[in-house]
């Protein structure tokens, strides 16, 4: 599936077996989410929203709504198949206060999708929350808005987080327990991260600056600490098929990644 014109693409989540949800903006008409059934040659519009996790045990999109009565954004929790009908969790701030004072619009944060039934988003009081979609209770985390968590590694108990110090943006990975971090310099610059559990690594895209700037696919290996290289490109979001049968595929693009 390719953009059209100026539309952009973003948000690569799976959807079942055979299903990709992601989402197009479009310059004029605003953000749809979009499901992809790459078996089938098939694509539709769901409905408009942003920043969606698709919750598999219960086939049920959790997303930003824009709710333009209220002319503010709230994060939903949506049947698939009953889209129309909207449980809001938490309403979103436009716009919070940086360090110098001055005031910057608010950028929504992805919720995670972490283990046994949670999530993690951002409260409207820019803090961090863990909520449990089979009891729908909800918990502070305790984590504030100098982070911007990217994904969880199951293997550790642990976030992956862009971490705001004196605007460098660096990379850390948090104990969701004890709230310790560890620095992840490796990561720096990286976008578009996707944790694969079976190697508990990261597939990612980074820009290098010298000898000229270009961007790379690279896997970062949390066992060696070890960072390489797999192709060129520059890409916003990533997915990790474990499996596919190649022979009718209608994905946007498709690589064959060796072993990592």
């Amino acid at each position: 599936y390719s953009r059209k014109g100026n539309n952009y693409l973003h948000g690569l989540d799976f959807a079942g077996e055979d299903k990709v949800i992601f989402q197009e903006t479009h310059l004029v008409d605003g953000t749809y989410i979009m499901m992809l059934d790459y078996k089938n040659n098939s694509i539709n519009k769901l409905c408009r929203g942003d920043n969606s996790i698709y919750l598999q045990d219960t086939d049920e999109l959790i997303y930003y709504y824009y709710d333009e009565q209220l002319e503010l954004y709230q994060l939903v929790r949506s049947r698939l198949l009953d889209l129309d009908t909207r449980e809001v969790l938490a309403v979103m701030p436009e716009r919070i206060t940086d360090k110098s004072g001055k005031m910057n619009w608010y950028r929504l944060f992805t919720p995670i999708n972490l283990s046994n039934g949670k999530i993690l988003f951002q409260g409207e009081d820019l803090q961090f929350w863990i909520y449990d979609y089979q009891t729908s209770e909800k918990q502070k985390f305790g984590l504030g808005n100098e982070y911007y968590p990217l994904l969880f590694r199951a293997k550790t108990n642990e976030l992956l987080s862009y971490k705001d110090e004196n605007e460098s943006y660096n990379k850390v990975l948090i104990n969701m327990t004890t709230k310790e971090e560890v620095r992840i310099p490796q990561l720096d610059w990286g976008k578009g991260c996707t944790y694969i559990a079976d190697y508990d690594s990261i597939i990612y895209s980074r820009g290098i600056i010298v000898p000229k700037f270009f961007y790379s696919i690279r896997s970062f290996s949390f066992e060696n600490k070890k960072s390489r290289k797999i192709m060129d490109g520059n890409y916003e979001s990533i997915l990790w098929f474990k499996t596919i049968d190649y022979s009718n595929v209608a994905v946007a693009k498709v690589m064959e990644v060796p072993a990592i």
